[in-house]
Protein backbone atom coordinates (compact mmCIF):
# COMPACT_ATOMS: atom_id res chain seq x y z
CA UNK A 1 0.00 0.00 0.00
CA UNK A 2 2.75 2.51 0.64
CA UNK A 3 4.63 2.12 -2.87
CA UNK A 4 0.92 3.07 -4.17
CA UNK A 5 0.70 5.85 -2.51
CA UNK A 6 3.93 7.37 -3.24
CA UNK A 7 3.23 6.88 -7.12
CA UNK A 8 -0.21 9.14 -5.90
CA UNK A 9 2.20 11.77 -4.15
CA UNK A 10 4.60 11.47 -7.69
CA UNK A 11 1.67 11.42 -9.76
CA UNK A 12 0.00 14.95 -8.11
CA UNK A 13 3.68 16.61 -9.77
CA UNK A 14 3.43 14.89 -13.32
CA UNK A 15 -0.51 15.75 -13.77
CA UNK A 16 0.13 19.05 -15.49
CA UNK A 17 1.43 17.10 -18.36
CA UNK A 18 -0.62 14.05 -18.03
CA UNK A 19 -3.61 16.95 -19.14
CA UNK A 20 -1.21 18.26 -21.75
CA UNK A 21 0.02 15.28 -23.07
CA UNK A 22 -3.19 12.83 -23.41
CA UNK A 23 -4.09 11.56 -26.65
CA UNK A 24 -7.93 11.84 -27.25
CA UNK A 25 -10.36 11.50 -30.03
CA UNK A 26 -12.07 14.54 -30.90
CA UNK A 27 -14.78 13.33 -33.11
CA UNK A 28 -18.58 12.88 -31.44
CA UNK A 29 -19.87 9.08 -32.08
CA UNK A 30 -22.64 9.66 -35.22
CA UNK A 31 -25.24 7.40 -33.79
CA UNK A 32 -26.27 5.91 -30.63
CA UNK A 33 -28.83 3.33 -29.11
CA UNK A 34 -30.51 4.06 -26.51
CA UNK A 35 -31.59 1.28 -23.78
CA UNK A 36 -34.82 1.70 -21.56
CA UNK A 37 -33.23 0.58 -18.35
CA UNK A 38 -36.92 0.13 -16.90
CA UNK A 39 -37.68 2.05 -13.65
CA UNK A 40 -39.81 5.17 -13.82
CA UNK A 41 -41.40 7.39 -11.30
CA UNK A 42 -40.73 11.21 -10.50
CA UNK A 43 -36.99 10.60 -10.80
CA UNK A 44 -34.97 8.25 -11.99
CA UNK A 45 -31.36 8.05 -13.48
CA UNK A 46 -28.50 6.01 -13.82
CA UNK A 47 -25.40 6.76 -12.26
CA UNK A 48 -22.50 4.57 -13.45
CA UNK A 49 -21.75 2.06 -15.77
CA UNK A 50 -19.15 -0.62 -15.91
CA UNK A 51 -16.78 -2.35 -18.71
CA UNK A 52 -19.33 -5.24 -18.45
CA UNK A 53 -22.42 -2.88 -19.31
CA UNK A 54 -23.85 -3.67 -15.62
CA UNK A 55 -25.39 0.03 -14.16
CA UNK A 56 -26.59 1.25 -11.20
CA UNK A 57 -29.23 3.81 -10.11
CA UNK A 58 -31.57 5.12 -8.13
CA UNK A 59 -35.40 6.37 -8.65
CA UNK A 60 -38.27 7.39 -6.83
CA UNK A 61 -41.73 5.14 -6.55
CA UNK A 62 -44.98 7.09 -6.55
CA UNK A 63 -45.01 7.94 -2.94
CA UNK A 64 -40.92 9.79 -3.14
CA UNK A 65 -39.13 6.71 -1.65
CA UNK A 66 -35.59 6.12 -2.70
CA UNK A 67 -34.51 3.03 -4.22
CA UNK A 68 -30.80 1.80 -5.80
CA UNK A 69 -31.29 -0.60 -8.61
CA UNK A 70 -29.36 -2.39 -10.36
CA UNK A 71 -29.50 -3.43 -14.53
CA UNK A 72 -27.43 -5.50 -16.67
CA UNK A 73 -27.77 -6.78 -20.14
CA UNK A 74 -30.31 -10.17 -19.81
CA UNK A 75 -31.27 -9.17 -16.54
CA UNK A 76 -34.23 -6.67 -15.55
CA UNK A 77 -33.43 -4.28 -13.22
CA UNK A 78 -33.96 -4.99 -9.62
CA UNK A 79 -33.95 -2.97 -6.68
CA UNK A 80 -31.52 -3.75 -4.19
CA UNK A 81 -32.54 -4.69 -0.73
CA UNK A 82 -32.63 -1.90 1.92
CA UNK A 83 -31.08 0.20 -0.70
CA UNK A 84 -31.79 3.79 -0.26
CA UNK A 85 -29.50 4.81 -3.16
CA UNK A 86 -26.73 3.32 -5.65
CA UNK A 87 -23.85 5.98 -6.25
CA UNK A 88 -21.27 3.60 -8.39
CA UNK A 89 -20.16 0.22 -9.92
CA UNK A 90 -16.26 -1.27 -10.34
CA UNK A 91 -15.18 -3.20 -13.32
CA UNK A 92 -15.87 -6.14 -10.58
CA UNK A 93 -19.67 -5.66 -10.30
CA UNK A 94 -18.95 -4.51 -6.69
CA UNK A 95 -21.77 -2.04 -6.23
CA UNK A 96 -21.47 1.25 -3.70
CA UNK A 97 -24.21 3.54 -2.20
CA UNK A 98 -26.47 4.02 1.11
CA UNK A 99 -29.09 1.72 2.90
CA UNK A 100 -32.51 2.81 3.57
CA UNK A 101 -32.28 1.45 7.09
CA UNK A 102 -29.83 2.04 10.40
CA UNK A 103 -29.58 5.55 10.15
CA UNK A 104 -28.79 6.10 6.64
CA UNK A 105 -25.39 4.54 6.49
CA UNK A 106 -22.82 4.28 3.83
CA UNK A 107 -23.40 0.09 2.43
CA UNK A 108 -21.58 -1.96 -0.56
CA UNK A 109 -22.88 -4.80 -2.05
CA UNK A 110 -20.75 -7.71 -4.00
CA UNK A 111 -21.96 -10.18 -6.33
CA UNK A 112 -22.57 -13.57 -4.76
CA UNK A 113 -21.10 -14.75 -8.50
CA UNK A 114 -20.18 -13.30 -11.51
CA UNK A 115 -23.11 -11.94 -13.42
CA UNK A 116 -25.83 -14.03 -11.02
CA UNK A 117 -27.56 -10.13 -10.56
CA UNK A 118 -27.40 -11.45 -6.97
CA UNK A 119 -25.58 -9.57 -4.28
CA UNK A 120 -24.41 -9.95 -0.75
CA UNK A 121 -23.84 -7.02 1.37
CA UNK A 122 -20.94 -5.79 3.41
CA UNK A 123 -20.87 -4.72 7.03
CA UNK A 124 -22.19 -1.10 6.73
CA UNK A 125 -20.39 1.89 7.90
CA UNK A 126 -20.61 4.21 10.69
CA UNK A 127 -23.96 6.83 10.63
CA UNK A 128 -24.93 8.85 8.82
CA UNK A 129 -22.78 8.08 5.99
CA UNK A 130 -22.94 7.51 1.79
CA UNK A 131 -20.55 6.04 -0.30
CA UNK A 132 -20.36 8.24 -3.77
CA UNK A 133 -17.64 5.30 -5.67
CA UNK A 134 -15.18 2.55 -5.78
CA UNK A 135 -12.26 1.60 -7.83
CA UNK A 136 -11.72 -1.30 -9.30
CA UNK A 137 -8.86 -2.15 -6.15
CA UNK A 138 -11.98 -2.62 -3.47
CA UNK A 139 -11.45 0.86 -2.18
CA UNK A 140 -14.45 3.17 -1.92
CA UNK A 141 -14.98 7.35 -1.43
CA UNK A 142 -17.71 9.04 0.51
CA UNK A 143 -18.80 11.55 3.63
CA UNK A 144 -19.18 10.77 7.01
CA UNK A 145 -20.84 12.18 9.97
CA UNK A 146 -23.36 15.31 10.48
CA UNK A 147 -20.72 17.60 9.16
CA UNK A 148 -20.04 14.98 5.79
CA UNK A 149 -16.52 14.72 6.57
CA UNK A 150 -14.58 13.06 3.18
CA UNK A 151 -13.45 9.52 3.73
CA UNK A 152 -11.80 7.13 1.84
CA UNK A 153 -11.69 3.34 2.71
CA UNK A 154 -10.28 -0.16 1.55
CA UNK A 155 -11.31 -3.91 1.69
CA UNK A 156 -9.59 -6.62 1.43
CA UNK A 157 -10.32 -10.09 -1.14
CA UNK A 158 -12.68 -11.03 1.60
CA UNK A 159 -14.51 -7.81 2.26
CA UNK A 160 -13.71 -6.82 5.09
CA UNK A 161 -12.49 -3.24 6.02
CA UNK A 162 -8.36 -2.96 6.11
CA UNK A 163 -7.55 0.86 5.65
CA UNK A 164 -9.15 4.39 6.49
CA UNK A 165 -8.32 7.84 5.80
CA UNK A 166 -10.63 10.94 6.53
CA UNK A 167 -10.47 14.75 5.97
CA UNK A 168 -10.06 16.95 9.01
CA UNK A 169 -12.18 19.49 7.55
CA UNK A 170 -15.91 19.12 6.36
CA UNK A 171 -16.53 18.18 2.59
CA UNK A 172 -17.85 15.43 0.31
CA UNK A 173 -16.06 13.04 -2.09
CA UNK A 174 -17.83 12.62 -4.81
CA UNK A 175 -15.82 10.43 -6.71
CA UNK A 176 -12.85 7.56 -6.78
CA UNK A 177 -9.83 7.91 -9.51
CA UNK A 178 -9.74 4.42 -11.41
CA UNK A 179 -6.29 4.01 -10.10
CA UNK A 180 -3.66 5.09 -7.04
CA UNK A 181 -6.84 6.03 -5.18
CA UNK A 182 -7.39 9.34 -5.12
CA UNK A 183 -10.65 11.42 -4.41
CA UNK A 184 -12.32 14.46 -5.74
CA UNK A 185 -15.47 16.60 -4.13
CA UNK A 186 -15.39 19.75 -2.79
CA UNK A 187 -13.91 20.97 1.14
CA UNK A 188 -16.16 22.98 3.00
CA UNK A 189 -19.73 23.89 3.65
CA UNK A 190 -21.77 26.72 2.32
CA UNK A 191 -19.43 28.45 -0.33
CA UNK A 192 -17.53 24.85 -0.91
CA UNK A 193 -14.76 24.88 -3.21
CA UNK A 194 -13.58 22.18 -5.46
CA UNK A 195 -10.74 19.63 -3.95
CA UNK A 196 -8.98 16.37 -4.42
CA UNK A 197 -7.39 14.32 -1.98
CA UNK A 198 -5.25 11.53 -1.46
CA UNK A 199 -4.13 9.42 1.40
CA UNK A 200 -0.56 9.25 2.27
CA UNK A 201 1.55 8.21 5.24
CA UNK A 202 1.87 4.67 6.91
CA UNK A 203 -1.05 2.77 9.33
CA UNK A 204 -4.52 1.99 9.58
CA UNK A 205 -5.62 5.66 9.30
CA UNK A 206 -3.78 7.80 7.39
CA UNK A 207 -3.79 11.63 6.25
CA UNK A 208 -5.34 13.09 3.16
CA UNK A 209 -3.58 15.52 1.69
CA UNK A 210 -5.64 18.13 -0.65
CA UNK A 211 -5.61 20.37 -3.49
CA UNK A 212 -8.22 23.46 -3.27
CA UNK A 213 -8.09 27.11 -4.18
CA UNK A 214 -10.57 26.90 -7.32
CA UNK A 215 -13.03 29.34 -6.26
CA UNK A 216 -15.99 28.62 -4.56
CA UNK A 217 -18.45 27.32 -4.98
CA UNK A 218 -17.51 24.87 -6.82
CA UNK A 219 -17.13 20.68 -7.07
CA UNK A 220 -15.12 18.54 -9.02
CA UNK A 221 -17.63 15.63 -9.70
CA UNK A 222 -15.45 13.12 -12.11
CA UNK A 223 -11.84 12.13 -12.01
CA UNK A 224 -9.93 9.79 -14.41
CA UNK A 225 -6.45 7.72 -14.35
CA UNK A 226 -4.63 10.72 -16.03
CA UNK A 227 -5.90 13.18 -12.86
CA UNK A 228 -8.07 15.02 -15.76
CA UNK A 229 -10.49 15.99 -13.33
CA UNK A 230 -14.07 17.90 -14.58
CA UNK A 231 -16.85 19.60 -12.52
CA UNK A 232 -18.53 22.76 -12.33
CA UNK A 233 -18.58 26.41 -10.39
CA UNK A 234 -20.55 28.57 -9.63
CA UNK A 235 -20.63 32.45 -10.81
CA UNK A 236 -23.02 35.29 -9.72
CA UNK A 237 -22.31 36.72 -13.37
CA UNK A 238 -25.53 36.54 -15.33
CA UNK A 239 -26.24 34.48 -17.84
CA UNK A 240 -24.21 31.99 -16.73
CA UNK A 241 -24.52 31.04 -13.15
CA UNK A 242 -23.11 27.41 -13.24
CA UNK A 243 -20.69 26.55 -15.59
CA UNK A 244 -19.15 23.04 -16.43
CA UNK A 245 -15.44 23.38 -15.86
CA UNK A 246 -12.34 21.17 -16.31
CA UNK A 247 -10.08 21.33 -13.43
CA UNK A 248 -6.36 20.52 -12.97
CA UNK A 249 -3.86 19.82 -9.54
CA UNK A 250 -2.29 23.20 -9.83
CA UNK A 251 -5.17 24.39 -8.91
CA UNK A 252 -6.37 25.93 -12.41
CA UNK A 253 -9.80 25.36 -13.94
CA UNK A 254 -11.16 25.80 -17.56
CA UNK A 255 -14.87 26.53 -18.94
CA UNK A 256 -15.74 24.09 -20.60
CA UNK A 257 -18.77 25.86 -22.52
CA UNK A 258 -22.37 25.30 -22.76
CA UNK A 259 -24.81 24.93 -25.81
CA UNK A 260 -25.99 27.41 -27.70
CA UNK A 261 -29.09 28.90 -25.90
CA UNK A 262 -28.48 27.37 -22.41
CA UNK A 263 -26.96 28.97 -19.50
CA UNK A 264 -26.54 26.10 -16.92
CA UNK A 265 -24.33 22.95 -17.11
CA UNK A 266 -22.38 20.95 -15.37
CA UNK A 267 -20.09 18.51 -16.34
CA UNK A 268 -20.43 15.03 -13.94
CA UNK A 269 -18.45 12.15 -15.78
CA UNK A 270 -14.77 11.51 -17.66
CA UNK A 271 -13.51 8.73 -19.13
CA UNK A 272 -9.85 8.99 -20.20
CA UNK A 273 -9.48 6.16 -23.19
CA UNK A 274 -12.45 7.68 -24.68
CA UNK A 275 -11.53 11.18 -24.27
CA UNK A 276 -15.03 12.11 -23.80
CA UNK A 277 -16.55 14.37 -20.51
CA UNK A 278 -19.92 13.82 -20.45
CA UNK A 279 -22.82 16.34 -18.28
CA UNK A 280 -25.43 18.70 -19.52
CA UNK A 281 -26.40 21.69 -20.44
CA UNK A 282 -29.98 22.94 -19.49
CA UNK A 283 -32.23 20.40 -20.11
CA UNK A 284 -29.75 18.49 -22.89
CA UNK A 285 -27.66 15.46 -21.94
CA UNK A 286 -24.05 16.79 -23.20
CA UNK A 287 -20.51 15.35 -24.17
CA UNK A 288 -17.31 17.63 -24.45
CA UNK A 289 -14.52 16.14 -26.67
CA UNK A 290 -11.09 18.06 -25.70
CA UNK A 291 -10.68 19.74 -29.18
CA UNK A 292 -7.17 17.52 -30.91
CA UNK A 293 -6.34 16.21 -26.94
CA UNK A 294 -6.22 19.77 -25.78
CA UNK A 295 -8.12 20.08 -22.20
CA UNK A 296 -7.88 23.59 -22.88
CA UNK A 297 -10.29 23.91 -25.54
CA UNK A 298 -13.77 21.50 -25.79
CA UNK A 299 -16.29 20.94 -28.39
CA UNK A 300 -19.67 20.09 -26.69
CA UNK A 301 -22.27 18.17 -28.43
CA UNK A 302 -26.25 17.72 -27.48
CA UNK A 303 -26.78 13.61 -27.32
CA UNK A 304 -30.25 14.13 -28.09
CA UNK A 305 -28.66 14.65 -32.12
CA UNK A 306 -27.18 11.16 -31.53
CA UNK A 307 -30.10 9.44 -31.25
CA UNK A 308 -32.80 7.55 -33.47
CA UNK A 309 -35.65 10.15 -35.44
CA UNK A 310 -38.38 7.02 -33.55
CA UNK A 311 -36.43 6.61 -29.98
CA UNK A 312 -39.26 9.01 -28.20
CA UNK A 313 -36.10 9.79 -25.85
CA UNK A 314 -34.85 13.00 -24.24
CA UNK A 315 -31.95 12.65 -22.75
CA UNK A 316 -31.49 15.31 -20.49
CA UNK A 317 -28.23 14.09 -18.65
CA UNK A 318 -25.00 12.31 -18.62
CA UNK A 319 -23.76 10.96 -15.39
CA UNK A 320 -21.34 7.92 -16.41
CA UNK A 321 -19.35 6.33 -19.42
CA UNK A 322 -17.38 3.21 -19.98
CA UNK A 323 -14.64 2.34 -21.98
CA UNK A 324 -15.99 1.57 -24.91
CA UNK A 325 -17.88 4.71 -25.36
CA UNK A 326 -21.38 3.73 -23.46
CA UNK A 327 -23.15 6.61 -21.80
CA UNK A 328 -25.75 6.41 -18.97
CA UNK A 329 -28.10 8.65 -17.30
CA UNK A 330 -31.62 10.10 -17.01
CA UNK A 331 -33.92 11.25 -19.57
CA UNK A 332 -37.72 11.53 -20.86
CA UNK A 333 -39.21 8.66 -22.20
CA UNK A 334 -42.85 9.27 -23.22
CA UNK A 335 -42.75 12.07 -20.45
CA UNK A 336 -41.85 9.81 -18.31
CA UNK A 337 -38.57 9.58 -16.56
CA UNK A 338 -36.13 6.93 -16.95
CA UNK A 339 -32.96 5.95 -16.40
CA UNK A 340 -31.13 5.11 -19.85
CA UNK A 341 -27.94 2.95 -21.50
CA UNK A 342 -27.20 4.69 -24.57
CA UNK A 343 -24.20 2.32 -26.47
CA UNK A 344 -22.75 3.52 -30.05
CA UNK A 345 -23.94 0.84 -31.59
CA UNK A 346 -26.49 0.83 -34.00
CA UNK A 347 -28.52 -0.60 -37.22
CA UNK A 348 -26.55 -0.81 -40.42
CA UNK A 349 -29.28 -3.09 -42.83
CA UNK A 350 -31.95 -5.32 -43.23
CA UNK A 351 -31.22 -7.51 -46.37
CA UNK A 352 -34.07 -9.86 -47.57
CA UNK A 353 -32.73 -13.30 -49.29
CA UNK A 354 -35.24 -12.45 -52.31
CA UNK A 355 -37.09 -9.45 -52.64
CA UNK A 356 -39.48 -10.75 -55.17
CA UNK A 357 -41.31 -14.00 -54.39
CA UNK A 358 -44.06 -16.17 -56.00
CA UNK A 359 -47.03 -18.66 -54.46
CA UNK A 360 -46.05 -19.83 -50.89
CA UNK A 361 -42.68 -19.52 -50.12
CA UNK A 362 -39.91 -18.68 -47.37
CA UNK A 363 -38.06 -15.73 -47.10
CA UNK A 364 -34.32 -14.98 -45.38
CA UNK A 365 -33.48 -11.88 -43.60
CA UNK A 366 -30.74 -10.74 -42.28
CA UNK A 367 -30.08 -8.25 -39.75
CA UNK A 368 -26.77 -6.29 -39.54
CA UNK A 369 -25.34 -3.70 -36.97
CA UNK A 370 -22.44 -1.53 -37.83
CA UNK A 371 -20.28 -3.12 -35.15
CA UNK A 372 -19.83 -6.52 -32.51
CA UNK A 373 -22.93 -6.07 -30.19
CA UNK A 374 -21.77 -5.55 -26.67
CA UNK A 375 -24.08 -7.83 -25.62
CA UNK A 376 -27.20 -10.03 -26.94
CA UNK A 377 -28.98 -7.50 -28.52
CA UNK A 378 -33.04 -7.95 -29.52
CA UNK A 379 -34.16 -6.51 -32.10
CA UNK A 380 -37.73 -6.19 -32.78
CA UNK A 381 -38.69 -7.24 -36.16
CA UNK A 382 -42.43 -5.68 -37.84
CA UNK A 383 -44.02 -6.86 -41.70
CA UNK A 384 -46.25 -4.92 -43.18
CA UNK A 385 -47.00 -7.37 -46.05
CA UNK A 386 -50.31 -9.03 -44.95
CA UNK A 387 -49.34 -12.65 -45.83
CA UNK A 388 -46.02 -12.41 -44.64
CA UNK A 389 -45.62 -13.53 -40.92
CA UNK A 390 -42.65 -14.49 -39.05
CA UNK A 391 -42.01 -18.55 -37.78
CA UNK A 392 -44.53 -17.49 -34.83
CA UNK A 393 -47.20 -16.74 -36.74
CA UNK A 394 -47.10 -13.33 -36.47
CA UNK A 395 -46.57 -9.99 -37.96
CA UNK A 396 -44.23 -9.21 -35.17
CA UNK A 397 -41.28 -10.98 -33.33
CA UNK A 398 -37.58 -10.35 -32.71
CA UNK A 399 -33.88 -11.57 -33.20
CA UNK A 400 -31.03 -12.01 -31.06
CA UNK A 401 -27.82 -10.31 -32.65
CA UNK A 402 -25.48 -12.49 -30.35
CA UNK A 403 -22.94 -10.42 -28.35
CA UNK A 404 -19.47 -10.18 -30.32
CA UNK A 405 -21.64 -10.47 -33.63
CA UNK A 406 -23.07 -8.45 -36.20
CA UNK A 407 -25.04 -10.31 -37.65
CA UNK A 408 -28.20 -12.55 -37.33
CA UNK A 409 -31.15 -13.89 -39.54
CA UNK A 410 -34.91 -14.44 -39.36
CA UNK A 411 -37.49 -16.63 -41.44
CA UNK A 412 -40.54 -14.60 -43.15
CA UNK A 413 -43.41 -17.49 -44.10
CA UNK A 414 -45.27 -15.84 -47.06
CA UNK A 415 -48.84 -17.34 -48.31
CA UNK A 416 -49.95 -17.22 -51.58
CA UNK A 417 -51.68 -13.35 -52.04
CA UNK A 418 -54.54 -13.18 -54.26
CA UNK A 419 -53.44 -10.23 -55.78
CA UNK A 420 -49.95 -8.74 -56.29
CA UNK A 421 -48.69 -7.37 -52.95
CA UNK A 422 -45.93 -5.32 -51.72
CA UNK A 423 -44.71 -3.66 -48.35
CA UNK A 424 -41.95 -3.36 -45.80
CA UNK A 425 -40.50 -5.66 -43.50
CA UNK A 426 -38.92 -3.53 -40.85
CA UNK A 427 -36.32 -3.69 -38.03
CA UNK A 428 -35.98 -1.68 -35.06
CA UNK A 429 -33.28 -1.38 -32.29
CA UNK A 430 -32.74 1.79 -29.97
CA UNK A 431 -34.43 4.19 -31.92
CA UNK A 432 -32.97 3.49 -35.11
CA UNK A 433 -35.14 1.52 -38.07
CA UNK A 434 -34.17 -0.07 -40.81
CA UNK A 435 -36.64 -1.78 -44.06
CA UNK A 436 -36.12 -3.94 -47.17
CA UNK A 437 -39.18 -3.56 -49.64
CA UNK A 438 -40.94 -7.44 -50.20
CA UNK A 439 -43.08 -8.45 -53.79
CA UNK A 440 -45.38 -10.60 -53.79
CA UNK A 441 -47.02 -12.54 -56.40
CA UNK A 442 -49.44 -15.15 -57.08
Amino acid sequence: MSSMKSTICALAVVAVIALATMSVSSTAQTRLSVINLGPTGPAATATAVNDDYQVTGTWLDSSYASHGFFWQPGLTAQNLTNALELNGINNLGILAGQLSSSGSKAQFWYPTSPYSGVFTAGTPFASPSNLTGVGDDLVFCGWEGATQTPFWSATNATFTIVDYSYGSSPGTALAIMPAFDAMVGYSGSGNASAAAWWPYGNGTTEALSVVTGFGSPSAVTAVDAGFDMVGYATSTTFPNPVRPMAFSVNSTSTNMGLLPHTYTGEALAINGPTGMIGGYCGTEATVWYPSGGNYAYFNPTDLNTLTGPTSQWHLQSVTGINDYGAFVGAGLFGQKHVAYLAIPVTLSGLTLSSNQVVGTTSVTGTVTIGSPAPFDMTVSLSSFLANATFTNGSHSSSVVIAQGTTDADFQLNVANPSVRSEAYIRANYGGWDVYSKLVSLP
